[in-house]
Order: structure tokens, then C-alpha cells, then sequence
């Protein structure tokens, strides 16, 4: 009987790998607003919020469809991704990374108890699978080059 090299890892929640206390842009924001905090902390997603709560997603993906000199001129509201892929701090990784992947979405809003805790983007998912496979090399399933 073989055994699952990652079962160590079923018990891993998706918050161990998310980007704690993202930051986020207001939705009426100009989209050039998100542009340049996407730039300025090199993300590629930011939460888009109405106060505290969260309404929607955007990527840099989203704010190319704004060039040509209409940044200023369009608001985040307008581009952004409503009601985004969202998630309790405690759900399995698997599950997560399950549905990014079913869904082909980039990035997952992390909840704690509603509120807004972090953001998972397939950026955090590659990095859990490098620890995954960095941890499995002496069961002979992956091994590391110096």
C-alpha cells in the first residue's frame, strides 16, 4: 500500500500561508489609486472595501483594462470583482487551494469570524507546495538542489 507523502499536511489551514492584514482600497477610488498601491507594495490584488466591509476584489489584471489615460477616470467600483472567493482563517488549505484552482481564481479573501484577516493568492499556495515538497525529500518524493 503506498502511502500519501502529503498527508502530514491535511490538517494545515489556510490562514498558516495567507498574507495577514492586507492592505485594501476604497471602492469609489479611482482606479489609478489601486495602481499605485498594487506598484508601490508590489501585490497583485487588493480587497476592495465600503467602509469595513468587504464588497470586492481587483488585480492588476482588472486596472489594465483602465489604461490609455482613463485611470483617474474610472472608479474601482467599476472594474473590481464583486463578492470575491472568501473563507474562515480555520478552512483547510486543501479546500482552498481546491477551488482556486476548480475556479481558475487568483486569490481568496481570508475571514476571521466575518471580519477581514488576510488574503490567500496562488503566489501563497506555490509557497506552501515548496514547503511541502522541501519537507517531503526524506520520504524520497522531491529532492532540492543546493
Amino acid at each position: 500500500m503506498t502511502t500519501n507523502p502529503f498527508a502530514q499536511f491535511s490538517n494545515i489551514t489556510v490562514d498558516e500561508y495567507s498574507t495577514p492584514c492586507p492592505i485594501v482600497v476604497p471602492m469609489n477610488a479611482p482606479v489609478a489609486t489601486a495602481i499605485s498601491i498594487m506598484q508601490e507594495h508590489s501585490i497583485r490584488h487588493l480587497p476592495v472595501v465600503d467602509g469595513q466591509r468587504v464588497v470586492g476584489i481587483i488585480s492588476d489584471r482588472d486596472t489594465r483594462i483602465a489604461t490609455a489615460g482613463y485611470e483617474n477616470q474610472i472608479s474601482i467600483a467599476n472594474l473590481m470583482q464583486p463578492a470575491p472567493y472568501h473563507v474562515e482563517k480555520n478552512t483547510p488549505l486543501l479546500d482552498v487551494v481546491f477551488h482556486l484552482s476548480e475556479e481558475k481564481i487568483g486569490s481568496a479573501i481570508i475571514t476571521d469570524d466575518g471580519k477581514l484577516d488576510g488574503i490567500f493568492t496562488t503566489t501563497d499556495a506555490l509557497n506552501a507546495l515548496v514547503d511541502m515538497l522541501k519537507s517531503s525529500d526524506d520520504k524520497g518524493f522531491y529532492t532540492l538542489s543546493p
